[in-house]
């Protein structure tokens, strides 16, 4: 039971940042470049590149293609926040708690969110896959807690394929066996393992 409220708590977790902040900052501070690479990758391919530089002139763009928009997206969202005759400004300033956003320096927003963009996207994939791993887990867990599954025989059918598996192990002469010839230099082991 506690796994099972384990998991509940991973995958909510997940699914409230992945939700929140860290979704909607990956999606703009990553997609319109990525989005803008591919299109530049289309248009080049399309004017003929040579395939043999295609991967170096997508890595080159992308290289290219990321800090700008971060740079402008990082100045953009700092000018929203922070201009005095910004309707945001105005609307965070109607709020006592709020209003301290409005007062932050401009030059250490800039550079936050600059810095936020790129780990936004990583946070983001990170969050995605302990999501599926929690939901896997949570499936798991409810399918233990049915008692439609047979686990006894289950249980006894994965003894009998491990005593197969070892039964079939030992009657092979495999590397570390006394029996074993090592094969020659460039031979794969595989080829040697011959019936006791």
């Amino acid at each position: 039971m506690i796994g099972y409220l384990m998991a509940l708590t991973a995958w909510i977790w997940s699914a409230a940042w992945m939700l929140g902040l860290v979704t909607w900052s990956a999606v703009l501070g990553n997609v319109p470049p990525y989005q803008a690479n591919y299109l530049t990758m289309w248009h080049l391919k399309r004017k003929g590149i040579s395939e043999s530089i295609y991967g170096t002139m997508k890595i080159a763009t992308a290289v290219i293609m990321f800090p700008i928009w971060w740079i402008f997206a990082s100045l953009s969202i700092t000018v929203l926040f922070l201009a005095t005759s910004s309707p945001l400004f105005i609307l965070l300033n109607k709020h006592w708690l709020l209003a301290y956003f409005t007062q932050i320096n401009p030059v250490v927003m800039f550079f936050i969110l600059l810095v936020w963009w790129p780990i936004s996207g990583k946070m983001h994939m990170n969050l995605y896959s302990r999501l599926v791993r929690s939901w896997r887990s949570l499936k798991r867990w409810k399918n233990w807690r049915q008692n439609e599954l047979d686990w006894d025989r289950l249980q006894k059918r994965q003894r009998e394929i491990g005593g197969m598996l070892i039964g079939l192990g030992d009657s092979l002469v495999l590397p570390g066996d006394p029996e074993w010839q090592e094969p020659k230099t460039g031979d794969d082991d595989f080829k040697h393992v011959a019936l006791r």
